[in-house]
């Protein structure tokens, strides 16, 4: 929680516990918990024994001394005053002896008092969130940390219960309908400003595993409608119907008169929305008082809790969140939450993809597009406007008088439908006056503007025309599968795939372009030969914007120093990456939004070696590596995964326990103990070095390094189902799966 702008007061209190265990554990067992409350409230040691109290008759933790925190703050003097990051928690945590820390911070927003929650990870210095919640005039600060703290655990540890205290709407609504075609399924629907809404969470099950009901109980589903993981949630909306976009909250925000702050790091609170959208009953209550709204506007929410990264579900009948289709990081996404607590409501931009979250659906408007008429030669080019910037909506013909370009597969039949293919050189000088080749700073405002690359693909694909994949369409770039000419042979690729130039020059002889695939949902850059003949998108540019892109096109580059073995990699729109250094090529899979390698590398460098000095082994199991060697052998735009990014995989394919039996191949594991695959990982037994045992085990480093001069490995056998981390000696030779550096 970030909103030190508008904050008066902070109090601040740090309770190190352990959020994921769910069965009884004996002393030994049990984490370490330790209290530090920060500051000098009144009843400030009453507060801390209080809290300490309560931690320690819940059965969960070993406390450590009461005061443990505040002596490392004092020992080390430490200046914790102001905002506190998690890196610094979990420090505190570290020096302490905890494993997990709970900060609850108190803050006052527009003389309002509010408590909010988060569990960090010592380890990790990855939090998990719980709500914000307002505290009443003379409101038990205790009971709502316990409230908080247990929403988080999935027990009931706070006063709160619910009365369903029903509270009368302020006017008639007029409700639409709607029938979703593939299940037959109907749902209220109403329209809020300019915009129509579900008026019901969406309740269809795809054949994804990713989605839930509440507590894993079908009444919860039909009561609250399901949650879903954010890939998931991308994709399950009715045809017409989208996943709605930060602008759409915001827009439905203002057209139920809240009243808008913007925090310092961007996030958007909407005060009052919360009591408007809210249902009159079904919302618990906090001493009595109910958290029922008014439901002004026919929004009909409901608190349908979440399913929390641990597999818990927490804070029904208090709670609702909704997934927004913007990504805040690579691994985070921004959402929209109300609270029995609240009268706003807020976003939050800390959410993992991976959470259980629920999905309202509000109607694609048709885009209206403009046009514009090319004087050189009268074509006339639909426009769409995306992030406040023109763009064509069509691939360009534009036929220069001199330069390389050409219609896919030699047939004229093909320009007219996808337009023009142009070797790198020739696209820069095509646009028309008053339109220029993107740069690459306009193609990632484009991507940003439409909610991040992981989904962007999709989102920017025509609905039709795809052969496997077609898109929403929603912002009305309409890509189509152009494909590209081959630079050297002239072939074409002409399945699945369209590629667009930008103007970002790569050394003397390289460009770099946009991939987007038929399987895909995300967007790729790519970086190549000049000579290889792609579309080309123009962006509307006035001139002063002109003349900074020209600038930028063809400044001089400085390419950024490159280890003797990279040179550039290549994935195609099927997902396939080339390793430019020695052409080999390699499956790739997205898993949790991220790129992944799909097979071991194979690439000779460094200490590096086949199993057995067996050269079959390596076309198998590709090679093993020591870890320094490990760390720079990946080829360009790829890196050796981190600690976290592995933890990442693994929480994606299940955890620890069960993500061996998801990510083994199904077949080549001795003792019949091959995996399902879920994911297409494909993860082999590929051995080590120094034993004997490929076909049982397989084991890949990370680039993190361990205690004791070590560093950090993973490793699945034969002989379960789950995922080893392991601090592994340097000079162990272990395979490598590479990850996309974004």
């Amino acid at each position: 929680m970030r909103m030190t702008k508008l904050f008066k007061s902070t109090v601040l209190v740090a309770v190190s516990v352990f959020c994921g265990i769910a069965f009884a554990q004996s002393q030994s067992e049990m984490p370490k918990a330790a209290v530090y409350i920060k500051g000098n409230p009144q009843g400030r040691d009453a507060l801390r024994m209080a809290v300490n109290t309560f931690l320690t008759k819940s059965g969960k933790y070993q406390m450590v001394a009461v005061d443990a925190i505040d002596v490392v703050v004092k020992e080390q003097k430490r200046q914790m005053s102001g905002s506190v990051n998690d890196a610094q928690i979990a420090k505190l945590g570290n020096d302490a002896g905890a494993e997990y820390v709970c900060v609850v911070e108190r803050t006052e927003l527009e003389g309002v008092s509010y408590v909010s929650t988060r569990m960090v990870s010592v380890e990790s210095k990855v939090a998990e969130f719980a709500d914000m919640v307002k505290i009443p005039k003379g409101g038990d600060i205790i009971e709502i940390i316990q409230g908080q703290i247990g929403a988080m655990l999935g027990m009931e540890l706070g006063t709160r219960k619910n009365t369903a205290q029903s509270t009368p709407q302020s006017k008639s609504i007029t409700y639409g309908s709607l029938r979703d075609p593939r299940d037959g399924k109907a749902y209220k629907t109403v329209t809020i400003g300019d915009d129509k809404w579900m008026a019901e969470n969406l309740n269809y099950e795809p054949k994804s595993v990713d989605t839930w009901c509440y507590d894993e109980e079908k009444s919860n589903c039909a009561k609250y409608g399901r949650l879903y993981d954010w890939n998931t949630a991308n994709t399950v909306c009715p045809a017409g119907w989208k996943l709605p976009s930060r602008e759409d909250w915001d827009n439905l925000g203002r057209a139920v008169k809240g009243r808008k702050q913007v925090n310092k790091d961007g996030r958007v609170t909407w005060n009052d929305a919360g009591t408007t959208l809210k249902t009159g009953s079904g919302w618990g209550d906090y001493k009595g008082k109910n958290g029922n709204g008014t439901n002004d506007y026919g929004f009909s929410a409901l608190p349908a809790g979440k399913r929390q990264l641990t597999g818990r579900f927490g804070d029904a009948e208090y709670t609702a969140t909704w997934w927004t289709n913007a990504e805040s990081d690579v691994n985070k996404v921004y959402v929209r939450s109300i609270s029995y607590q609240y009268d706003f409501m807020i976003e939050y931009n800390h959410h993992s993809k991976t959470e259980g979250l629920s999905v309202r659906c509000v109607e694609q408007k048709p885009v209206n597009h403009g046009s514009f008429r090319d004087p050189r030669d009268g074509k006339t080019y639909k426009t769409a406007e995306i992030g406040g910037k023109t763009w064509t909506a069509e691939n360009l013909n534009y036929q220069p008088q001199s330069g390389n370009y050409w219609c896919r597969g030699n047939d004229n039949a093909n320009c007219a439908k996808y337009g023009k293919l142009y070797d790198w050189n020739t696209a820069r000088t095509v646009c028309p006056s008053g339109w220029g080749l993107p740069s690459r700073q306009e193609w990632e405002h484009l991507v940003a503007a439409i909610g991040g690359g992981s989904m962007a693909g999709r989102k920017l694909k025509a609905n039709a025309g795809w052969n496997n994949g077609n898109g929403t369409d929603e912002y009305g770039f309409s890509a189509l599968p152009g494909g590209w000419r081959n630079y050297g042979d002239g072939s074409y690729q002409e399945a699945g795939l369209g590629g667009w130039w930008m103007a970002a020059p790569v050394g003397a002889d390289s460009a770099c372009g946009l991939l987007v695939g038929d399987a895909s949902p995300s967007v790729l850059e790519f970086c190549d030969n000049r000579g290889y003949g792609l579309s080309v998108r123009c962006v509307q540019r006035t001139g002063d914007e002109a003349a900074v892109a020209e600038q930028q096109t063809y400044q001089p580059p400085t390419p950024e120093p490159v280890a003797p073995s990279k040179q550039q990699t290549f994935v195609d729109g099927s997902g396939i990456l080339t390793d430019g250094r020695d052409g080999k090529r390699y499956k790739t899979v997205v898993v949790g939004g991220k790129r992944w390698m799909a097979e071991n590398l194979n690439h000779g460098d460094g200490e590096s070696r086949c199993y057995n000095n067996n050269s079959s082994n390596c076309g198998k199991y590709g090679m093993l590596y020591d870890w320094n060697t490990a760390k720079m052998v990946c080829p360009t735009g790829f890196h050796l995964p981190s600690r976290q990014e592995w933890n990442d995989l693994v929480e994606t394919a299940g955890g620890n326990n069960a993500a061996g039996k998801k990510l083994k191949a199904r077949s080549g594991w001795n003792n019949n103990s091959n995996g399902t695959d879920d994911f297409g990982f494909s993860a082999l037994p590929s051995g080590y070095y120094y034993s004997r045992n490929v076909g049982d085990f397989g084991y890949w480093w990370t680039a993190t390094e361990g205690p004791n001069g070590r560093a950090y490995s993973r490793s699945m056998g034969y002989g379960g189902d789950n995922v080893i981390e392991e601090n592994d000696v340097k000079n162990y030779d272990f395979s490598v799966r590479c990850i996309a550096d974004k």
